[in-house]
């Protein structure tokens, strides 16, 4: 799925939101919300779907790492306007998942995002269990070509 899809630009398209007021540490000399303080509201909406999706179960729980992220930042953001986080599931393989994100503020995008996060344990990349897989399918959001064929190259 691209950035550039136009159904990445409608908050119906995600079906996990959280809404954030900024504070003013967030804003930067030009008064708008600072790109890093973004950035962390997208570290914070994958987070919350991470959580819901993957138990801790002590010694041999699973982490997740960030393999990649790619932000197309489109307008600043003001302060002290709440900005909405939304998160979907865009793919599922055998070890990875991708993520698909929009920070909305004032009915206006203000960027979108899309990350791969890879499951491990000590350091391993390992299968995404069946119930964990159940999880992330209930956080898709479009059912179309979200499973790779034969689990996908992860």
């Amino acid at each position: 799925m691209s950035l550039e899809d136009p159904r990445r630009r409608s908050p119906d398209y995600y079906p996990l939101t959280f809404q954030y007021t900024p504070v003013f540490g967030d804003v930067d000399s030009y008064r708008h919300l600072n790109n890093v303080a973004l950035g962390r509201l997208l570290e914070e909406g994958r987070a919350q779907l991470n959580r819901l999706t993957f138990a801790e179960s002590g010694a041999g729980t699973p982490e997740l790492h960030l393999a990649s992220t790619t932000i197309d930042f489109l307008y600043p953001g003001a302060y002290p306007d709440p900005v909405v986080c939304a998160t979907g599931v865009i793919r599922i393989g055998n070890t990875s998942f991708g993520i698909a994100q929009g920070l909305l503020q004032n009915a206006r995008f203000l960027a979108v995002s899309e990350s791969v996060m890879v499951k491990t344990i000590e350091g391993v990349p390992t299968e995404i269990t069946d119930s964990e897989r159940v999880g992330l399918r209930g956080l898709l959001v479009t059912a179309a070509d979200a499973e790779l064929p034969g689990g996908g190259p992860h």
